[in-house]
């Protein structure tokens, strides 16, 4: 079954193009190419991202100081499946960015439709000045109790909730990459993350993660497929949506 992204507030008309050959090879109507290009405008900057879209807003959640910090991200992808790795493109001069790079963790979660106002919040926020731990209700994962177990059943250790206020537990390990880390409460899904590299790209670092853990509380479809669908996607700046799926086509369409 496959999915359109609507607006959260309003649904979209459906995106009408050229006709194209079917998928059983014969040949549908197209207009010749001037035709074609009076329909193409030029893009740049944001707008070649937006083109990209739509895709999932990720809170990216860190520790420093003892204080939960939150930031949303718009650009996040998974890299690979074994090993899991996700990148992140955050601005350099970001707080979240430099709390990853000197820490090497994060969490990544995504996010329902009702979360929209707090992530135009997070955004409009520097974790230098604000708290940020009061926008959700926080919880935070048992780093220790996910590792021991990994160790154990040879699997990525899945985050734990250790408590729900803007400062952690205490920590059960010690050292850089021990401790619980923040998500917020209502999360679909919760990565925990660990930083393998990070590099220039443009404007923005390109950091390369490696997913620890992983818990999610969306359902599987009767396909077996992860139903996404109340993820909330972000269109452009203050923008969003969430997909639904599109009617199946009917047999010889």
């Amino acid at each position: 079954m496959t999915t359109r992204a609507e607006p959260v507030a309003d649904a979209a008309a459906p995106l009408e193009g050229p006709a194209v050959s079917s998928p059983r090879g014969a040949e549908a109507p197209c207009p010749d190419a001037a035709a074609a290009l009076d329909d193409l405008r030029p893009v740049t900057g944001r707008a070649i991202a937006a083109a990209l879209g739509p895709r999932p807003i990720v809170v990216v959640g860190t520790l420093r100081d003892g204080r939960a910090n939150f930031a949303p991200a718009a650009f996040c992808t998974p890299l690979s499946y074994d090993p899991p790795l996700a990148a992140l493109g955050l601005k350099p001069s970001s707080w979240s960015c430099r709390t990853i790079e000197e820490t090497g963790r994060c969490t990544l979660s995504t996010v329902g439709a009702e979360a929209a106002e707090a992530v135009l919040w997070y955004g409009s926020r520097s974790g230098r000045a604000v708290d940020k731990s009061t926008g959700f209700p926080c919880a935070w994962t048992d780093a220790q109790a996910a590792t021991d177990e990994a160790a154990a059943s040879g699997t990525a250790g899945a985050p734990r909730t250790a408590g729900t206020s803007g400062t952690p537990a205490a920590a059960s390990a010690s050292g850089p990459s021990a401790g619980p880390l923040p998500y917020p409460v209502d999360a679909l899904t919760v990565l925990e993350a660990e930083l393998v590299s990070a590099a220039d790209a443009g404007d923005h670092r390109l950091l390369v993660l490696r997913i620890t853990g992983a818990v999610t509380r969306l359902p599987a479809t009767n396909e077996g497929r992860l139903a996404t669908e109340p993820t909330l996607l972000c269109l452009e700046h203050s923008a969003f949506a969430q997909a639904r799926p599109l009617a199946p086509r009917e047999p010889g369409r």
